[in-house]
């Protein structure tokens, strides 16, 4: 299997080149090492999904693969979840905020979260209802409550309703 998994690496790579930073690629390859020893079923689909996923984004793929590492030493059955979560949070959040919401992620990873990616689903629908000055707000009080109370957070979020 992983030599399944280092070919599937070097045929995405010229996509991967073309589209990432070196950093970033190495970053991402450091990920999916990660998960390869906890499984690599899993390490193959967050190559493929990650492969896709990636050059979409713009200045907010550092938080995100700063999100994925922690998933990765942590909950890291998230990942693939997360992976696809992040199209969503990429159209439906502004770019200037969608950064923030990973970092939200990467704090709940941290204190223990379970269910990132549906943190990053529902909390994208949620924010994709209102507007880029309101998403800002929003953004800025769950920060607030995550230093008090992490898994508030998905809640708060998710109690958003706009008329």
């Amino acid at each position: 299997k992983s030599n399944a998994l280092s070919s599937k690496f070097f045929d995405l790579s010229p996509g991967l080149v073309l589209g990432l930073p070196f950093w970033d690629i190495e970053k991402f390859a450091s990920i999916i090492e990660t998960i390869s020893f906890k499984s690599y079923d899993v390490a193959m689909t967050c190559l493929q999904d990650g492969s896709e996923v990636l050059p979409k984004m713009g200045r907010e793929r550092e938080a995100f693969l700063s999100m994925a590492t922690a998933l990765a030493a942590g909950p890291w059955r998230e990942i693939g979840g997360s992976l696809e979560a992040s199209s969503q949070v990429i159209s439906k959040i502004d770019e200037v905020y969608r950064a923030d919401m990973f970092r939200l992620g990467e704090q709940l990873a941290k204190s223990g979260y379970r269910d990132v990616a549906a943190f990053l689903h529902n909390g994208s629908n949620s924010l994709g209802q209102l507007g880029s000055l309101f998403q800002h707000d929003v953004l800025d009080l769950c920060q607030q409550l995550m230093d008090i109370s992490p898994e508030a957070v998905p809640y708060f979020l998710g109690s958003l309703e706009v008329p």
